[in-house]
């Protein structure tokens, strides 16, 4: 089966099951069946999604070059266009519900003017009711009235038109009573309707004439909607140099809004879209910067030989536009943690330093305790930062470095994290403990056997979390 064959959401379903499952991700089909035991993240995450989109979950967890790599071992195909369009179509009205729209100028059910205008009305109109049925009751109390009188008196003894005068004196009183009622309600309709129209034909929140900007700044990013940021700067760190197989940049992205803010919690990643050699690509990238600058980002990129991105944006020239989105991934501290062990290796530090930094700042924890395995000393990334980090806060985070390609005069720790390392220099597990993991897909394969062996069967187990 070729990667260009293209495939029903029939086709499939078809293989949802642990002994052959397929998933899709932003169009594409993946037969992982065969990978299952060596998913980083368990093989419990890849059967939820058997024969299933996967695309959100995917962006979500955030993933590796090595992650990518391997995805696309794993292509067998793409989802028929017509259910591509389909399913972002659902994906795009799936929280909107069914609107009522009724042919004509529509007027806000809620609005004031209504019930206000109507009581005014009401009591115009009240009064001209008191009026009618004040004269019928007058007139038949008069009546009886003088039907009463008659037998006390002589004929002839009241006059003819006696009792009109004193009728219409109560009828003109009634009446000057229900003409003034009147000219009130429409003196206050005027007042009320014609000073102030705009309670009838506009709503209640009206868009100000001029613009808002919030003292915070404008949200910069957001995850279903791409914006398009410039490539303001790109450095290269570490001792390798250009000339190395795997140069580190730091590039730094700006805002179209100088007052824009990333708008990300700790840990969490944005995504980079690029139209390459004819093909989209996607790739996720933790922001190194502070979450307090505002009109900026700055990203860590490591370039790999076969690394489509970033060879992208290693050539890409300056001041060109770049595709983001986001935020996008799931982690969320866990405030029962006082201590927590964290353990990263090549590019993974950048979420790891996040959390290091959030905790330092805010968190009144114990202390936070890094392992960080590079290949040599000039690979190791962000060290300016944590060594800033240790310096501020010695009693909070301590960072260990472990080289498996030591030069002759390191002192360190060599070799590749192992279980002894982290048994002598992590917290020790416990229900108040996490351990967080960032790195290549066999590191973390590993270490979390390590952890698992740490803390075998003990109840109350540190929860674990990973990048």
């Amino acid at each position: 089966m070729g990667v260009e064959t293209e495939l029903t959401w029939a086709d499939i379903k078809r293989h949802s099951t642990p002994l052959d499952l397929w998933v899709t991700i932003d169009g594409k089909v993946y037969d992982v069946t065969e990978y299952q035991q060596d998913h980083p993240g368990g093989e419990e995450i890849l059967r939820d999604f058997s024969g299933q989109d996967a695309t959100a979950a995917f962006v979500d967890a955030g993933h590796s070059h090595d992650a990518y790599e391997k995805l696309e071992s794993l292509l067998i195909g793409r989802l028929e266009q017509s259910n591509v369009v389909k399913q972002r179509q659902q994906q795009r009205t799936a929280t909107v519900g069914p609107i009522s729209v009724v042919p004509g100028k529509q007027k806000q059910p809620d609005s004031p003017a209504l019930p206000v205008k109507m009581g005014i009305v009401a009591g115009s109109g009240g009064a001209l009711l008191i009026l009618a049925a004040s004269y019928a009751a007058v007139q038949g109390y008069f009546a009886e009235g003088l039907a009463l009188l008659r037998p006390t008196f002589a004929p002839g003894s009241i006059p003819a038109n006696a009792g009109r005068g004193y009728l219409n004196g109560i009828l003109t009183a009634i009446a000057c009573q229900g003409v003034a009622g009147t000219l009130l309600g429409l003196h206050l309709n005027k007042a009320l309707f014609h000073r102030h129209r705009e309670l009838e034909d506009y709503p209640r929140a009206r868009k100000p004439s001029m613009p808002i900007t919030s003292r915070r700044g404008s949200v910069g990013l957001h995850r279903d909607q791409t914006t398009m940021l410039t490539l303001a700067s790109r450095q290269c760190i570490g001792d390798s140099g250009k000339e190395s197989s795997n140069p580190v940049y730091r590039i730094r992205l700006k805002f179209p809004d100088a007052t824009a803010r990333l708008n990300l919690s700790v840990g969490q990643h944005i995504r980079i879209s690029a139209e390459i050699d004819g093909r989209l690509v996607h790739r996720s990238y933790t922001p190194v910067s502070s979450e307090h600058e505002r009109g900026m980002v700055d990203l860590i990129v490591k370039v790999y030989p076969q690394g489509r991105m970033g060879n992208y944006l290693q050539g890409l020239p300056l001041q060109s536009s770049v595709a983001v989105c986001g935020p996008f991934g799931n982690y969320r501290p866990n405030p029962a943690w006082t201590t927590i062990g964290c353990i990263a290796g090549g590019t993974g530090i950048t979420p790891i330093y996040q959390v290091l930094r959030e905790w330092c700042h805010k968190t009144r924890g114990e202390r936070a305790v890094l392992l960080y395995g590079s290949e040599r000393q000039e690979d190791i990334l962000l060290r300016d930062e944590l060594d800033a980090l240790v310096g501020r806060y010695p009693e909070r985070v301590q960072v260990h470095h472990v080289l498996s390609q030591p030069s002759p005069g390191w002192t360190g720790l060599t070799g590749r994290v192992t279980r002894e390392m982290m048994e002598e220099l992590l917290p020790r597990p416990a229900s108040n403990a996490g351990f967080l993991i960032c790195g290549p897909d066999g590191m973390v394969r590993a270490i979390r056997g390590h952890l698992e062996a740490i803390q075998g069967t003990r109840e109350d187990k540190a929860g674990v979390f990973v990048f």
